[in-house]
């Protein structure tokens, strides 16, 4: 069997969405410090009490090894980050889960599999890896239990998995139904020292070349109506992690101005507390601005067990 993170792509034929030239992969452009990204669930304005994050398999969920599964995991992510987001997470009552399925079966048929792994640090301090599974129909429930009726007007153009589409084509709202909901909603990154404490949430927004006016021109606020459920949730996480505020990091695709980016701290009541605008000649440049921006620390390369 053989896991991999899946990337965000167009539904309709496959397509990567527009980058940056200049910066490349933005989330690489954090890899200085701890930083941890997942799908939460927001209920009634409560944070439910589990962090996703997404692999998917080249085999089907019934032929799974549990070893060969564990050890692809830690192959992926390595001892140490899944210990250290493991820590992280557990002092907010956030249980960092794995969810696993092989993306390329039809969904539509309601007969698949899904597999949900928690990473936990047992009272030796050791990294340990527990598997459960899930019918497709079972999963589905609890999505449901841990998210609420969550319905969209429009399915997703651009999705990570076909998993997520397929549920956003069957939760819009003029189907009524009211025993699915749509995959929980993302964090992009945060951002946390060594000693286990968070600097900030980070939320990515790409300006693109079919984007009007330039890069300064940019806000959250332009798109707060079309994009208020999820900025809504960060709101939520953010008082969960015991922050006042996040932030909104704007970069473009433009020839013109693939050398700046956009810094708006963001309240937990939405509202802009300040912006900055940053130029930079490269990624290394980009980084050390950054880094100076949040005063975040260099990490370190501890080692930790695991069993």
């Amino acid at each position: 069997m053989k896991l991999s993170i899946p990337q965000l792509k167009k539904r309709d034929n496959s397509s990567l969405p527009q980058t940056n030239r200049l910066i490349g992969d933005i989330y690489k452009v954090f890899d200085f410090c701890n930083d941890v990204s997942f799908h939460f669930g927001c209920k009634n304005g409560n944070i439910a009490n589990f962090a996703w994050e997404i692999l998917v398999s080249d085999i089907p969920v019934q032929q799974f090894n549990i070893l060969q599964l564990k050890e692809q995991i830690i192959s992926i992510y390595s001892r140490r980050k899944l210990y250290s987001d493991c820590k992280f997470l557990n002092q907010f009552n956030l249980k960092l889960q794995i969810v696993v399925f092989c993306d390329s079966c039809d969904w539509n048929n309601d007969g698949n599999h899904i597999c949900l792994v928690d990473v936990k640090i047992d009272s030796y301090d050791c990294l340990a890896l527990i598997s459960k599974f899930y019918s497709q129909k079972d999963f589905q429930k609890l999505i449901l239990e841990n998210n609420g009726i969550n319905l969209t007007n429009k399915p997703l153009k651009y999705s990570t998995t076909s998993f997520e589409g397929y549920l956003s084509d069957i939760c819009v709202t003029s189907s009524r139904r009211n025993d699915v909901s749509l995959f929980p909603g993302d964090v992009d990154l945060i951002l946390y020292n060594d000693q286990y404490l968070q600097n900030c949430i980070i939320e990515f927004k790409k300006h693109t070349q079919s984007g009007e006016g330039n890069i300064e021109d940019q806000s959250f606020q332009k798109y707060l109506s079309y994009d208020k459920k999820k900025y809504e949730g960060l709101c939520q996480l953010a008082k969960k992690l015991d922050l006042k505020h996040f932030y909104n990091i704007i970069y473009s695709t433009k020839n013109n101005e693939l050398n700046k980016i956009k810094i708006e701290k963001v309240s937990v009541g939405l509202e802009l507390c300040s912006f900055e605008m940053i130029s930079f000649t490269g990624v290394t440049d980009l980084k050390q601005k950054l880094q100076s921006y949040f005063k975040l620390k260099q990490k370190t390369n501890n080692n930790y067990l695991s069993r």
